[in-house]
């Protein structure tokens, strides 16, 4: 198997698409799809991205009902998962910044957990607080399947 990104996203508007260059053919992608993979797209390097809305045939029910029973697999196997949020706006920047804070270190540092709490306790302005509440109200949130996507 190859290395590759699998993509966690909101589709978004279905009928608001943007084309996107798929193994040299245009292909019409929901707009932030391409917004996602424009982002995250190499120059200097090949980088192939596990998209649903393009890895599966979604014409094709029979496909697509096989392929749902195998996506823990699929973002399980991947190198990496990307979780894309959408564009930068609502003060975004401060809202990740702060969530990096408030995470406090690695999974392997034992004192981590205890910095968490720590960092949260901490006041935090008003500006900051709605930042972070308006990234965590943007739709992907909703979606039913982050949990086996990340």
């Amino acid at each position: 198997l190859p290395f590759y990104t699998a993509l966690s996203y909101c589709w978004g508007d279905p009928g608001i698409t943007r084309p996107i260059a798929l193994d040299g053919k245009e292909r019409h992608v929901t707009v932030s799809l391409e917004t996602a993979v424009r982002h995250l797209r190499k120059t200097d390097s090949e980088f192939i991205v596990w998209a649903d809305a393009v890895c599966i045939n979604q014409e094709d029910a029979a496909e697509r009902a096989s392929q749902v029973q195998m996506m823990a697999d699929i973002y399980r196997s991947a190198s990496s998962v990307v979780v894309w949020l959408g564009e930068a706006g609502d003060n975004s920047d401060v809202a990740m910044d702060t969530c990096v804070k408030w995470g406090g270190g690695s999974k392997d540092d034992p004192a981590a957990s205890h910095r968490i709490f720590e960092n949260v306790i901490e006041p935090v302005d008003r500006q900051t607080w709605q930042a972070v509440r308006s990234l965590f109200q943007r739709p992907y949130w909703r979606r039913l399947w982050i949990y086996q996507e990340v």
